[in-house]
């Protein structure tokens, strides 16, 4: 007897079910799974479904490896910061079902310069009269912070405690008061505030290196391999200081030009552009609310990574991973 219509099309949705794969991402907490989520699903065909998991009460990125290392498959992925462990080759990272980034972190990839620098057009709908540049502005603070970075690494190598640079110290040296004023001449306040600050921890531990006649052999070729200079070293420096502190230096931005709109200094039409753009935000006494919706744009701006392709190579070098990954074990064992 021969087949319905129904039913050909029922044994075609059950046969495309049985094709599916689920695979399963550890990361530790949902902001950084919705990072790696957004890459995965974007770079796997449709049949792979992906799930969550966190850490639960083993909160950290040790106790993640420490519990899920053995355990893993390739439907069970580990997703985790590099922290310096790309740089120190740690043999964790070259596991095939292990993703890393290439960064210090997800959050080095949400300051990406050239998209902050889209997104606060679009956010101010052109209308800024601090004609700020975030490209201008983190090569500059790359280059102070270059020679931390560098101590860092030499810690690393080392184990030698002077020059550790720890994320307290970093929170101190980047620390930005939540003012509106920090955004004047392209940050010029707020980056020679934090040359002062660095130069004298800088000058303390060069004393120290002189004085220990430290040999900087391996920590110079790493910066080759690796192509750190002074205009990128935000990319590899601890990125959590830092994205805190420019999320306060963006909000001052973006407050000041909304407070430029209550005292009717942009145009008419350009009030009317940036009105459609912030809608309710703008209302008085509104602040918390801007504040949400400007940390939630910084959260999602290594989105410009995704749309524009070869704009930020470390995070294209992670999309290759993954479509490494289904090559090797998804696409080659379906077709045998």
């Amino acid at each position: 007897m021969q087949n319905s219509w129904s039913d050909n099309l029922s044994g075609y949705f059950h046969s495309f079910e049985k094709e599916k794969t689920t695979i399963t991402l550890i990361c530790e907490n949902e902001m950084d799974f919705r990072f790696w989520h957004k890459l995965f699903t974007q770079n796997l065909p449709e049949n792979i479904i992906i799930n969550a998991s966190y850490g639960g009460n083993h909160r950290g990125k040790n106790a993640l490896i420490k519990n899920h290392e053995e355990a893993l498959t390739d439907k069970l992925l580990l997703c985790i910061d590099s922290d310096f462990d790309y740089l120190m080759a740690l043999p964790l990272l070259s596991n095939p079902f292990v993703f890393h980034t290439y960064t210090y972190a997800v959050e080095n990839h949400k300051l990406c310069p050239n998209h902050l620098q889209s997104w606060l057009r679009e956010f101010t709908a052109s209308t800024f009269t601090i004609q700020f540049n975030f490209v201008v502005f983190f090569n500059t603070l790359s280059s102070i912070i270059f020679d931390l970075l560098k101590f860092n690494l030499y810690y690393l190598k080392t184990k030698n405690h002077f020059f550790q640079i720890t994320e307290k110290q970093l929170y101190d040296y980047l620390n930005i008061p939540d003012t509106e004023k920090e955004g004047v001449n392209n940050g010029e306040e707020y980056l020679n505030a934090i040359r002062k600050k660095v130069e004298k921890r800088v000058a303390q531990l060069t004393n120290k290196a002189i004085e220990e006649s430290l040999d900087w052999t391996e920590v110079e070729n790493l910066l080759t391999i690796y192509n750190i200079t002074a205009e990128n070293s935000y990319l590899y420096i601890n990125a959590h200081p830092l994205f805190d502190n420019i999320l306060k230096l963006v909000k001052g931005l973006a407050k000041h030009h909304a407070r430029q709109y209550h005292k009717g200094i942009v145009g008419v039409e350009q009030q009317n552009n940036y009105k459609n753009i912030m809608g309710i935000y703008l209302k008085i006494g509104d602040k918390e609310l801007i504040d949400v919706k400007i940390e939630t744009e910084l959260q999602n701006n290594y989105i410009g990574c995704c749309i524009k392709p070869n704009s930020c190579p470390l995070f294209d070098k992670i999309i290759e991973d993954i479509k490494t990954y289904h090559v090797t074990y998804h696409a080659l064992n379906k077709q045998n």
